[in-house]
């Protein structure tokens, strides 16, 4: 069985990867929908997917950000963006769960408050 010292460390750092993953995605969406060239899809995927994770780090102020040390942030982020730019991730033919997920508003009625009545 693995120690929680070497666990912990890895679990956060697949949970950040994965945040850089969705709002690199993300960026790419916005980026098609503006219908950018790849410079403009690279930038916002880098803005949208490191931005806050080396917001976070800077105010947290431990050293180094963790975007800046690690490749796999960065792999990750040029890989996406460019698959993102060749591909439409609204298509019917990418999974229905992405499209489901983005269309679903955050409060079902449309409201600033869902606790209103």
């Amino acid at each position: 069985m693995a120690e929680v010292s070497t666990v912990i460390p890895e679990l956060l750092r697949a949970l950040d990867l994965t945040g850089v993953l969705a709002n690199a995605l993300l960026g790419g969406v916005v980026a098609r929908q503006h219908r950018l060239d790849p410079v403009g899809f690279g930038v916002l995927a880098i803005l949208s997917g490191l931005g806050g994770g080396v917001i976070r780090d800077v105010l947290l102020q431990r050293g180094t950000p963790v975007a800046l040390t690690d490749f796999a942030f960065w792999t990750l982020i040029i890989d996406l963006s460019a698959r993102s730019s060749q591909t439409d991730m609204m298509d019917a033919r990418v999974p229905h769960l992405w499209g489901l997920l983005l269309s679903q508003p955050a409060c079902p009625r449309g409201d600033l408050n869902p606790h209103a009545q």
